[in-house]
């Protein structure tokens, strides 16, 4: 007796459901977009008001795991680069991608009203990269009109795709496009300088780490909270170009170098910044 109302009322779900759509397929494009837009908006509401079950209450928790390591993530990075009062085989170019890409994910969530718990650590991301360019530019002599350029065309950016002024298929294909800014602008500049310079410089092997498991993890609770397919190919992707900065900086921490001094002597040091010498510059963090 108590499966005939569940069916009765499935077929009366259904049947709202197809004259809505019957409605809605006499309407304008612009209208149809918006019902679109509004029946994604409620169902997104609908499974976070749901109670968490099995694998998404573990990927919720994991997420904000995530977030707590995601808050000290660059602070390796930031302390290795004050106390060296250098930017040496640091990217300029890679981190304001880096900025552009989270800031356009961190409106594309809220857009769709993710969960915070599967997007928070890109926020607390967000506000390190912004303090690494500052110190980037700080110690390159980076000054003058090219930075108030680059802060205004920033703040622009920012209010266009946070207050939905750039419109929603704009944001859409913006965050489709961040797999190629976070790919060709974030990290294979850092990795085409790492492998030409033959070190990876001040880069910090603990952010480095740290970039790496968040996206593993971040992998498994976007499966299970958002099955957002763009989100799960900026991930995956970043998760492998992490991979190769982790190595490249794995291998310069434990790289040897030997130096062959004036008087024909050899010097082995482990870990540690070798000066210009008479036959050559070698360096190592």
């Amino acid at each position: 007796m108590s499966a005939i109302p569940a069916v009765q009322f499935s077929r009366t779900h259904f049947t709202h459901q197809a004259r809505v759509y019957r409605c809605a397929s006499l309407c304008s494009p612009a209208t149809r977009q918006k019902s679109r837009t509004r029946q994604v908006l409620i169902t997104r509401a609908g499974v976070a008001a749901a109670p968490l079950v099995g694998s998404q209450q573990f990927a919720t928790l994991l997420g904000y795991v995530i977030l707590a390591g995601s808050c000290v993530r660059s602070f390796p990075q930031v302390v290795r680069m004050s106390k060296n009062k250098s930017a040496q085989g640091v990217s300029l170019t890679s981190n304001i991608s880096e900025l552009v890409a989270y800031t356009i994910t961190v409106a594309y969530n809220l857009h769709l009203a993710y969960p915070f718990s599967s997007y928070g650590e890109i926020v607390a991301c967000w506000l390190q990269d912004i303090v690494i360019i500052g110190l980037i530019l700080r110690f390159n002599s980076i000054k003058g009109w090219r930075v108030w350029a680059g802060t205004a065309a920033f703040c622009a950016f920012l209010w266009a795709v946070m207050t939905g002024a750039c419109g929603q298929r704009v944001l859409f294909g913006l965050q489709a496009s961040t797999v190629a800014i976070i790919a060709l602008g974030g990290r294979v500049p850092q990795i085409w300088m790492n492998y030409q310079r033959g070190n990876s410089g001040e880069l910090s092997v603990a952010t480095c780490m740290l970039n790496l498991f968040g996206n593993v993890a971040r992998v498994y609770t976007t499966f299970v909270l958002t099955k957002d397919n763009l989100i799960m190919a900026g991930v995956a992707l970043g998760g492998v170009l992490n991979a190769i900065l982790l190595a490249q900086s794995l291998h310069t921490a434990h790289m040897v170098v030997q130096v062959v001094d004036k008087a024909g002597q050899t010097a082995a040091t482990h870990g540690k910044r070798v000066q210009p010498g008479t036959h050559g510059v070698c360096f190592y963090t």
